[in-house]
């Protein structure tokens, strides 16, 4: 993995600075110039980023072009009930077999996204038939996928750590051979789970952020209404004996 120095910017409603993309107008871009390395995949990594605003804003749709290839990538405020928690992005712009030179960014509206780095990268991809073939030598088997589950077994001769290819998200629990253990991010963005030599069993389960809360809320709620109902209804109650005994 080689860093790329961006040698120019070439703003058009997109102010690029040490910490921060500030689009001042929907459909703003900014082109980054640089040079990457022949027969590789280009990433562009923000670290820490966080889309200044709150949930009463839109989210905000960054693109990215390069030759021959172009993503996009909606960000999410940071108390967004939608936002997945992570901090570090990795946007992979594309294997070219010729080096490129530059990188578009599209913003779909004025906002500003800030950050604690923007970087390139090129991953050279002569030797990436021996990483895939040393990575997948112990893999996660007989995997089973529910509605929010996902499990499987693995055995490994050595200690070693899992990466998922799931997006490291919040809501996410983790359990191995049944006890829960904490989530690990690898690579930026995606999920891991350090495991001892020997047969595992493994189980993550997802609920959204907020739902147990909120669950625990509506039936207090509920309780309270019993009760407010009861103590109405006896208040009532007492009202007709003090009205009859008076009559």
């Amino acid at each position: 993995l080689e860093s790329l120095e961006v040698t120019e910017i070439q703003s058009d409603g997109v102010l690029v600075t040490e910490d921060a993309l500030v689009c001042e107008e929907a459909g703003g871009s900014v082109k980054l110039k640089f040079e990457s390395l022949p027969n590789s995949e280009t990433y562009l990594v923000l670290k820490n980023a966080v889309l200044e605003g709150d949930m009463s804003e839109n989210p905000i749709n960054i693109g990215f072009k390069t030759k021959g290839n172009k993503l996009s990538y909606k960000f999410r405020s940071e108390d967004d009930r939608y936002k997945s928690g992570q901090q570090d992005y990795v946007f992979n712009l594309g294997y070219h077999q010729d080096a490129i030179s530059s990188c578009k960014i599209i913003m779909d509206r004025a906002g500003v996204i800030r950050y604690d780095s923007l970087e390139l990268y090129s991953q050279p991809m002569d030797q990436m038939e021996s990483y895939t073939e040393a990575l997948t030598e112990d893999v996660l088997e007989n995997i089973e996928i529910g509605t929010n589950t996902v499990s499987g077994s693995i055995s490994i001769g050595e200690d070693k750590t899992l990466v998922l290819s799931i997006p490291y998200q919040n809501g996410w629990t983790a359990y191995v051979d049944g006890e829960e253990v904490e989530l690990q991010r690898a690579n930026y963005m995606y999920m891991a789970l350090p495991l001892t030599a020997g047969d595992h069993t493994v189980e993550l389960t997802f609920a959204i952020p907020g739902v147990k809360y909120a669950l625990v809320i509506m039936m207090a709620a509920v309780v309270l209404f019993i009760v407010l109902c009861i103590v109405t209804w006896i208040r009532k109650r007492k009202r007709k004996q003090k009205n009859s005994q008076e009559r």
